[in-house]
């Protein structure tokens, strides 16, 4: 968060980022994007952190938000701008604030050996999240907050 925080000071302090980077903008999403998904699968639980663990997400993820820095790049930023990923960043308070206690409740309940570990956490972690976003969270939010599109960008005040 720190290193993306001061891609966000650097922005602003410099306007013209957008603009020098020109077309590199989309190609340095992509690899931002790439970067990300790799971490997924070589950051473990061995990985040193903070280094050199967490250095190839951190430097994808700024990546990432200063490629997207000025115009959208719809093309290149299609896995994080398309109506699935919109409303997963809608949700994404009551996904944060219910995955722990799902994954705890679930893991002390049934083995992680089974086959129906994974599938039960990803379902109950999904009802969960868009019951109580939808009919606690999205309710108690004052109404000049709230977006009716379907389509609107993911909300980042969380």
């Amino acid at each position: 968060r720190g290193a993306d925080a001061l891609v966000a000071v650097a922005s602003a302090r410099f306007p013209v980022i957008p603009h020098t980077l020109g077309r590199a903008r989309g190609p340095l999403s992509a690899v931002g994007l790439a970067g990300i998904v790799a971490s997924s699968f070589i950051v473990n639980a061995n990985s040193e952190f903070p280094a050199p663990g967490a250095v190839l997400p951190v430097v994808a993820s700024a990546l990432v938000i200063v490629a997207g820095i000025g115009a959208p790049l719809h093309r290149w930023t299609a896995p994080l701008t398309n109506l699935v990923s919109a409303y997963i960043g809608r949700v994404s308070f009551s996904l944060y604030l219910w995955h722990w206690p799902v994954i705890i409740i679930v893991g002390a309940l049934i083995p992680k050996s089974t086959t129906v570990y994974y599938p039960l956490i990803l379902t109950a972690m999904a009802a969960l999240t868009v019951f109580s976003h939808h009919f606690i969270e999205s309710p108690l939010r004052p109404a000049s907050s709230r977006s009716s599109s379907p389509t609107a960008a993911p909300r980042s005040d969380h």
